[in-house]
């Protein structure tokens, strides 16, 4: 039984991945206004576990288990910021996000927000050991709720680009959610078998899923009315198998060299947790759910996103008034299901492959190789089946780092508002891991020991089955489909090192000295394409990529540390082992990312690595 009280004073500094991971910074948040709190007697977390064992005899052995999870929470707004609804202080108080210069101000991204957590599992196992075959089979069953009730100021999140009001994220709130899974179910049995110099490894796992929304009432916002849902079950049920294959060989029978193969497949991890409230006409995580709407902070003409030419004192101000915010792009936003699950929609799955090779080079000395495969199958996409390719108009713009023109599609406007999203699984959407590594461990006198590895790797994705044009630039990185909207040439391999090393000193001081070399990561620089540049008025925000993948990346990062320890052994068997450490050595500052939105901040360093950081520590052993 664990319960833990926790106090944050400040949270809240990343952008969720779907509403543009990176769109600010933490330097660029304003910590006394934009960052949410955590109040230590409002929160209640807890994690409870039982266990049972049981040798039911000298070759067989049951254990039963039980665990019960609460994770429930208070995310509140720094004092004052809060207001009133419908007062002008609540209008006034929206987030203000520039996502050109990374800035984030007035109020935190994240909502004011109650959530509620609870998770329960029960598992049991049965092991049958003969030696030659090792038997192990065993099935789960796990249950969980989500529930959560959300509200912020201004019901909106203002955006700038550049200090210039460019558009609104328009919420849903007050809005609440309520959901979770009735049963996640999983068995597997499993045997190692041994056969001479040969070991192998056969099992196969069997996983269930099923879960709903549940009944759930909200009030009126600024933007949608009162609201009612009625509890329904948003995914089909899904049954599916996920056998696995392994084998080890003796190569020589002296136990020095091993072969090893195998192959597995393995389904998407926590798949129906996440996509259940999805569907919800309140998804739960309304931090990413959103309609993009028009906004230049002038009186706009009704029903479309042309300034009127009014005079009025609210033009400038810069806050997001009901006359000045562009039509919406979607029409049911907040009042009923818009996105769906394909009636055939099932888990996406990814198959395994390894084939390894390990080697005894001399007492203490080995070396090992290993080649990975992992194919990712029935990956999702999603379509509005509202809206077609043929249902957008291209134009148009010049790259603003130069060299080209880049093709821009602008959604015809009597389209726009028309949202019926389906999730299916892709016949053509991929994505493609291949990997190599080399590995040496060796022991050396005196407890010494050496460990060298290298790694190349390189992941290819295709994401081209959308019906969005917009994006489809770049869309397959294996440079065969739509190039003529964003050439590329393909990905390359990216190479990682480690080396550490570890000795024992005369006056049994412990030494321990390790390298690690990455490579920086993808630079992507985007390009929001001005409202200005749209012909005839921008129905919906672009953003389009300017840098082709796998062209452009940070610089690689390499840190060393070190650590120094001592055992003093004391009376009675007591021991006290203080120790010294110290992590990048060099105090490297090698930048791991930048503000990569085009704009006065673009290159401006968002994040690097951490300084030189000197720990020391005590440990009692008594």
């Amino acid at each position: 039984y664990d319960q833990p009280f926790k106090y944050k004073r400040h949270e809240g500094f990343l952008a969720p991945a779907s509403a543009g991971l990176g769109e600010w910074t933490p330097a660029g948040t304003e910590l006394d206004a934009a960052t949410s709190r955590r109040e230590a007697m409002k929160q209640q977390y807890l994690t409870s576990h039982v266990r049972w064992s049981s040798m039911v005899n000298n070759k067989t052995m049951l254990d039963v288990s039980f665990g019960h999870n609460i994770y429930n929470f208070d995310l509140d707004y720094q004092p004052g910021v809060f207001q009133e609804r419908g007062t002008p202080e609540w209008y006034a108080g929206a987030p203000k996000l520039d996502f050109v210069r990374g800035t984030l101000s007035t109020a935190p991204f994240t909502p004011k927000r109650v959530g509620e957590n609870v998770q329960s599992r029960l598992a049991a196992n049965l092991s049958y050991v003969t030696g030659s075959h090792n038997v192990r089979t065993g099935a789960a069953i796990r249950r969980t709720y989500n529930g959560a009730t959300i509200d912020a100021n201004a019901d909106l999140i203002a955006r700038f680009r550049d200090g210039i009001p460019d558009s609104v994220d328009v919420r849903m709130t007050p809005a609440s959610t309520a959901g979770g899974l009735d049963a996640d179910v999983a068995a597997y049995v499993q045997d190692a078998w041994t056969i001479n110099r040969l070991t192998l490894n056969i099992g196969t796992r069997f996983e269930y899923v099923a879960g709903s929304v549940r009944e759930t009432d909200m009030p009126a916002g600024r933007f949608v009315r009162a609201r009612h849902i009625d509890a329904f079950s948003p995914l089909p049920t899904t049954a599916q198998w996920a056998p696995r294959f392994g084998a080890v060989y003796d190569l020589f029978g002296d136990a020095k060299t091993a072969l090893k193969f195998s192959l597995g497949k393995y389904l998407e991890g926590v798949w129906a947790d996440t996509k259940i409230l999805r569907y919800s006409p309140v998804p739960a995580n309304v931090l990413t759910s959103f309609d993009r709407r028009n906004w230049t902070d002038c009186d706009y003409v009704p029903g479309t996103s042309r300034c009127s030419g009014a005079p009025l004192v609210t033009n400038g101000d810069g806050i997001p008034q009901d006359n000045e915010i562009g039509p919406s792009n979607n029409s049911q936003f907040g009042f009923g299901v818009t996105r769906r699950a394909d009636p055939n929609l099932i888990r996406p799955f990814d198959w395994d492959y390894q084939i390894g090779i390990q080697h005894q080079l001399a007492p203490g000395v080995s070396v090992s190789s290993n080649w990975y495969l992992n194919k990712f199958y029935s990956l999702e996409g999603s379509i509005n089946t509202r809206v077609g390719l043929g249902d957008y108009a291209q134009f148009n713009v010049a790259n603003p780092l130069g060299g080209d023109t880049i093709p821009v599609f602008n959604l015809n406007r009597d389209k726009q508002g028309q949202v019926d999203t389906v999730d299916f699984n892709s016949a053509s959407n991929r994505r493609t891991y291949t990997g190599v590594d080399l590995s040496i461990d060796a022991r050396l006198p005196r407890g010494g020991r050496v460990l060298a590895g290298w790694l190349g790797e390189r992941l290819v994705s295709n994401t081209c089955d959308t019906n969005n044009p917009n994006q489809l630039r770049f869309c397959d990185q294996t440079g065969q489909q739509f190039q003529e909207l964003g050439s590329i040439s393909g990905m390359p391999f990216r190479h990682e090192f480690k080396l550490a090393t570890s000795y024992t000193l005369p006056g049994q001081l412990r030494a321990g000295l390790s390298l690690l070399s990455y490579p920086g990561a993808q630079r992507d620089i985007t390009y929001a394409v001005p409202p200005a540049l749209f012909p005839g008025g921008r129905t919906v925000a672009v953003t389009v990529l300017l840098t082709t993948p796998g062209t452009s990346y940070y610089d690689r990062w390499n840190q060393l540390d070190g650590r120094l320890s001592k055992v003093f052994a004391l009376r009675g068997g007591k021991e006290i082992e203080p120790s010294f450490e110290a992590y990048n050595l060099t105090n490297s500052s090698v930048v791991l990312g930048e503000i990569t939105a085009f704009g006065s901040t673009l290159g401006v360093p968002s994040t690097t690595i951490q300084g030189r950081l000197l720990k020391f520590s005590v440990r009692a052993k008594f």
